[in-house]
């Protein structure tokens, strides 16, 4: 058995590191899936329309031989960049260095150090185009927790969340959700029910059929925060697994809570449409922003309804829509996923911001440069 799982993990391993180098040159200008993180903060940042909501997903250090690094997002004002940290100090500290898109020099900075329990964060933020840069207090809103299974002859499986204070029901819920295993994993720890042989290869360039019991499952599945309010939050997934054969799979997901009526509620893609009708507009808007990403399939996407089975993975936030789309959605497989950001002012007709964002995708709008 120990063999056996380190054939199968090896070559997952094998697979994501070729295909993440792929992936890393065909699709280095693209916009990304919200990536995890160890620890998630928030603040607002002051704009001529209001204050809007900033985000940053930080991995951070355990000793002072380990960097930080992580995102900073603010989608409403087009922010997305990567977070690269000094480390600890000799004091104990962890001082931030830079965020940035991969330019030089950095096309916006980030600045400060943590206080000594990494709650909070006073920094600064100085976008392009700014003289100085301005002051923004982040303050830890999240931090992860991982559950894993080591099920022999059945499955390996790593599921990471982001744990919410819980202070409130909303809170409550997204955690419980994160920390959920798909059905189809837990359906492999009871060994007999509904499990069906299964293809291997034979390591002689054939395959053969191995007995039910000895089905492999290796897997993650990443869950990061892409909005906290009072009354709305929205977490974005990224699973991977392989379970035989030439590669593994990837795939993305997209949840968001609301507290409506005294209760909470998961909201759909459809609870955002301005009428059933819509969506052959959406899929319209998204085949022109999917086309220019050079998706192979994005001229023969349809999305017949809001419930269909092609529809994208979606995260909503004060500044818009975005959406997912996995492997085999709009392009082959060598292509990876696909992510397509549209703003509210992009959706105007067709989605309309929920309620439950409290008045911040007002601001967002305002300020959301016209495409």
């Amino acid at each position: 058995m120990p063999r056996m799982v380190g054939f199968v993990v090896g070559r997952w391993v094998a697979f994501l590191v070729g295909a993440l180098g792929f992936v890393a040159v065909a699709q280095a200008q693209r916009l990304e899936w919200p990536g995890g993180g160890t620890h998630c903060y928030q603040g607002l940042l002051p704009t001529p329309s209001g204050p809007v909501p900033v985000l940053a997903t930080l991995t951070l250090p355990h000793d002072a031989g380990e960097l930080l690094s992580g995102r900073l997002c603010c989608p409403s004002l087009g922010l997305d960049h990567e977070i690269e940290g000094a480390g600890i100090g000799d004091a104990g500290e962890v001082r931030l260095r830079s965020a940035t898109t991969g330019t030089e020099p950095p096309a916006c900075r980030l600045e400060g150090k943590f206080d000594a329990v990494a709650r909070h964060f006073p920094c600064t933020l100085q976008r392009p185009g700014e003289a100085r840069p301005q002051r923004l207090d982040l303050e830890l809103i999240a931090v992860e927790r991982v559950v894993a299974i080591r099920q022999p002859l059945a499955v390996e499986w790593e599921q990471r969340g982001m744990m919410f204070a819980p202070d409130d029901d909303l809170a409550r819920a997204a955690n419980a959700f994160q920390l959920e295993m798909p059905e189809h994993v837990t359906a492999m720890l009871a060994p007999g029910l509904g499990m069906e042989p299964t293809m291997h290869e034979d390591g002689g360039g054939g395959v053969e059929k191995l007995p039910a019991a000895a089905v492999q499952c290796v897997g993650t599945l990443w869950w990061t925060v892409w909005h906290r309010g009072p009354r709305l939050i929205s977490l974005a997934g990224f699973g991977t697994e392989y379970t035989g054969g030439a590669h593994g799979n990837s795939w993305l997901a997209g949840r968001t809570f609301v507290a409506r009526s005294g209760k909470v509620e998961v909201l759909t893609l459809a609870d955002l449409a301005v009428d059933d009708d819509q969506a052959p507009r959406l899929a319209e808007l998204l085949r022109e922003r999917l086309a220019a990403q050079g998706a192979s399939d994005a001229g023969s996407y349809e999305l017949p309804s809001f419930d269909a089975a092609g529809a994208p993975a979606v995260v909503v936030a004060a500044g818009g829509v975005r959406f997912g789309f996995s492997p085999y959605a709009v392009g082959c497989y060598a292509e990876g996923c696909y992510v397509v950001d549209l703003s509210w002012r992009d959706l105007r007709g067709v989605l309309r911001p929920p309620a439950e964002l409290d008045g911040v995708a007002v601001a967002a709008d305002a300020t959301a440069p016209r495409r």
